[in-house]
């Protein structure tokens, strides 16, 4: 079966192998208690009977229980000195990495990037859907007197390192944004977390002072400006509104509290959720909507078709230290019951492990430990 082990160094950056910045842990390849052990969940079986012949002097029985009451799912980690290598290499891979397009390609889906935002999405080796991932900025400076705005292309960024195993690539990228004014922007780090059928995109940075005492009046907008979505909807938990591109005028939609939205089309549906760290909890999350034929520079395909994203607004509040806010994106089956899987979302499953006996009894030899995980 295939497996992963992700390595962090002691002060919690995860390990990247290739790249511009290396990193490893110390000491590097040793399984420690910061690393984490990622299994294809869907891919576990039924408990092995009690009366069993272990493989291994040390076998650890992982359960995987579920909150929603479906059926226990259960794994066997045998240690073995060879076993992460050998895992690795003869069992397949879900996702790849291609460093000189950079490009991830998972069961069905392909991100890539164009410095350091998504500029390409396809679905089942088709067409690209994506124009652009925009980051739009606004603010205003020196007493409020003097309006500032930003976009994606002021952002600087250096080149990306990563770490490419068979369930998940781990992209990490540092940036900076040309603020002017002689003012020193903050340096932020931006993970992408790339797994078969979805991907988390954490941005995070540290302030040495609160935003609003050098700003005002602060917004910020992510979106995806789609090139060609005729024809598809776009739900929110209030309601589903239909992709119509075919007008010359801008029409804006913008609803409050929202924390994710999905864009469904005749044959999937992309599901995409916002959330903020406990230090922006002050920060307004509203859902944004927007379909028009109109261009807004910088575009490389003329329209919005549509864009949708999330505006962040009211930063009075927020204090300096270091602040983050997490974008995960779904690639979901067409008709996909949304209410449950945000279910799933939700209520991650839980984890009890247990080290076995080598002996015919497979009896716990150590209390079970328990922890919540991703699905």
């Amino acid at each position: 079966m295939p497996f992963q082990i992700d390595e962090r160094t002691p002060d919690g950056d995860w390990v990247t192998e290739e790249g511009a910045e290396v990193l490893w842990d110390s000491p590097p390849r040793v399984f420690d208690d910061n690393d984490v052990l990622l299994l294809p969940a869907w891919l576990g079986a039924e408990r092995l009977p009690r009366k069993r012949t272990l493989p291994s002097p040390t076998v650890l029985e992982l359960a995987l229980h579920d909150p929603l009451g479906f059926p226990t799912r259960w794994f066997y980690v045998v240690v073995d000195s060879g076993s992460r290598e050998k895992g690795a290499r003869d069992t397949g891979a879900f996702v790849s990495y291609d460093p000189i397009e950079d490009r991830l390609t998972g069961r069905g889906v392909s991100l890539g990037f164009d410095g350091p935002v998504p500029q390409f999405l396809s679905f089942d080796d088709g067409p690209n859907v994506l124009d652009r991932l925009k980051i739009r900025a606004s603010a205003r400076f020196f007493f409020g007197l003097v309006p500032v705005s930003r976009t994606e292309d002021h952002l600087v960024p250096s080149p990306p390192s990563w770490k490419a195993g068979p369930l998940r690539v781990v992209r990490t990228q540092r940036y900076a944004i040309r603020v002017g004014f002689r003012i020193r922007s903050p340096r932020f780090v931006s993970h992408v977390f790339f797994y078969p059928t979805y991907v988390e995109l954490p941005v995070g940075a540290r302030f040495r002072v609160p935003p609003s005492f050098v700003f005002g009046d602060i917004a910020v907008r992510t979106s995806l400006d789609f090139r060609n979505l005729r024809g598809w909807w776009v739900s929110t938990p209030t309601g589903r509104l239909p992709v119509d591109c075919d007008s010359e005028s801008s029409r804006t939609h913008l609803e409050p509290a929202v924390e994710w939205f999905a864009v469904e089309g005749p044959d999937r549906t992309l599901l995409v959720r916002a959330e903020r760290s406990e230090s922006l909890a002050r920060v307004r999350q509203s859902f944004f909507l927007r379909a028009t034929l109109e261009r807004e520079d910088p575009e490389n395909v003329p329209g919005q078709c549509p864009e949708v994203g999330f505006l962040f607004s009211h930063w009075d509040d927020v204090d300096r230290g270091r602040h983050e806010i997490r974008a995960a994106s779904y690639l979901l089956p067409r008709g996909a019951d949304l209410g449950l899987f945000r279910a799933t979302v939700e209520n991650p499953l839980v984890a009890e492990v247990r080290e076995m006996r080598a002996s015919q009894e497979a009896a716990a030899a150590a209390s079970p430990v328990s922890q919540t995980m991703s699905r």
